[in-house]
């Protein structure tokens, strides 16, 4: 599976060039893992992608100049810049993403009366 991939491999970046999605799942679990992103302004990716933060967003129109630039940007930080990319990524995933995390505070609106 994908998780025993990331678990076994060190991954540099996921890059996702869709030209239409929703809330895309492949970089939710690559951001549960700490995997910065560079991924289309598509749907909810930037939801999950946060520029200059975790990754890179990208035009949907983008040219293959926009991508290399990308790569570039992420290539070129200082192991401290991409070490906080990294962290920055699984806590991006942990604060909004995480089943667990959002089950629980799901389940203590529920019980509270706040769901809407």
């Amino acid at each position: 599976s994908i998780f025993d991939y990331y678990k076994n491999n060190y991954v540099d970046v996921l890059i996702n060039t869709s030209e239409s999605e929703g809330l895309p799942a492949v970089i939710m679990e690559a951001t549960s893992f700490g995997i910065p992103i560079i991924a289309t302004d598509v749907g909810g990716t930037t939801e999950i992608v946060v520029n200059d933060v975790n990754g890179f967003v990208i035009s949907e129109n983008f040219t293959d100049e926009d991508l290399v630039s990308a790569i570039t940007k992420l290539k070129t930080l200082s192991t401290e810049k991409y070490a906080q990319f990294r962290k920055n990524a699984r806590n991006i995933w942990k604060h909004n993403f995480d089943a667990s995390v959002n089950n629980t505070k799901f389940a203590e609106q529920l019980f509270s009366g706040t769901v809407r």
